[in-house]
């Protein structure tokens, strides 16, 4: 393919200051250096994150490509980049980059190829998978450990679907009916906000994952009651924040020994422009892994059916119509956007 600045023009969707969301035209192009130009298939919203960018745009008055969860056909490859070609069915990542358009232009370090038995509708979740994925290694999860979920937004419920590949103990509660019944209908355990604290009482959880926004200073308080002190038997018990929220913490002898952590992103890797177009290597700590070991680890599990999303798709929407969809993101989970 000839390298020019040809051809049509494409629609990419955005938040743009006083003008909120709109659908802007871009010329289409070939694309750089280590970078792979994407036909876009099935792109997935990520709720919670966008709604928070949505409302800090407008508030600042800048403007932001939304979305970061894609999947796509490759149409064409830049100069350096290895393993792909024209054709291939991919996943994509990345802020700012795998975002809801109908082309995108993405690193190759934050691509993976799809298995042909793969709908893309169900790859796309190993995007969010990926942020479960880390936020699970940064806990340390083993078979011994009792979780529990604190949120069921999408990140909570992969967090829970994936932590299940590991411990036999694993419950979700949120503040929402409707959440508790999707992942009640992905075989999760669940429990209501009302009547977590009791049932935990005398089951006492090793591994708590806060998966919410915004305050959280009570709900700390009584993660702090009913926290198992002792840990798994191998390490100590944690508390690990996933969600975008602030607390208020006493510190003090009588929370016993207990670990707080926070589980940023989806891997070592992302966000590291060099990492992503592949021009270096990063090297993980213990236990963890790079952003495209934790998409191609996620990938493989939803393609083996050892995690299964069905559940998790909640609405799909054509990309045409994608301004008015957005008028309920919050209340979406799983929300589909389908290209043509």
């Amino acid at each position: 393919m000839a390298k020019s600045n040809i051809m049509n023009c494409y629609k990419e969707f955005m938040v743009k200051g006083n003008e909120g969301l709109v659908l802007v035209k871009k010329e289409d192009k070939y694309p750089e250096p280590n970078y792979i130009k994407i036909k876009s298939a099935i792109s997935l919203v990520s709720p919670g994150t966008e709604n928070y960018y949505i409302n800090k745009c407008i508030k600042n008055q800048t403007e932001l490509p939304l979305g970061y969860c894609s999947s796509g056909v490759v149409e064409a490859i830049g100069e350096n980049v290895i393993g792909f070609n024209e054709g291939d069915r991919v996943l994509a990542m990345g802020w700012k980059k795998a975002i809801h358009a109908q082309k995108i232009f993405v690193p190759q370090n934050l691509c993976v190829r799809i298995p042909d038995s793969l709908a893309y509708e169900d790859a796309v979740f190993a995007n969010i998978a990926a942020t479960a994925m880390h936020a699970i290694h940064r806990a340390e999860i083993i078979e011994q450990d009792k979780v529990l979920v604190i949120g069921g937004g999408l990140v909570g419920q992969l967090v829970a679907l994936y932590s299940k590949l590991i411990s036999h103990s694993v419950l979700l509660t949120d503040l929402k009916k409707e959440r508790i019944e999707i992942a009640d209908r992905g075989g999760v355990a669940t429990v209501s906000a009302k009547q977590w604290e009791g049932v935990l009482i005398n089951n006492k959880p090793t591994k708590m994952f806060v998966c919410i926004s915004g305050v959280a200073d009570k709900l700390f308080e009584s993660l702090f009651q009913v926290i198992n002190t002792y840990g798994n038997g191998f390490h100590r018990s944690k508390i690990i924040g996933v969600g975008r929220f602030t607390a208020k913490i006493d510190f003090s002898v009588a929370m016993g020994n207990i670990d707080i952590v926070y589980s940023a992103r989806c891997g070592e890797g992302y966000r590291d422009l060099d990492y992503e177009t592949g021009r270096k290597e990063v090297f993980p700590v213990s236990g963890e892994q790079n952003v495209k070991q934790n998409l191609e680890f996620c990938l493989k599990q939803i393609d083996k059916g050892t995690v299964n999303v069905d559940h998790l798709k909640c609405k799909k929407v054509p990309f045409d119509d994608i301004l008015d969809s957005y008028k309920d993101i919050k209340d979406v989970i799983g929300m589909l956007i389908e290209y043509n």
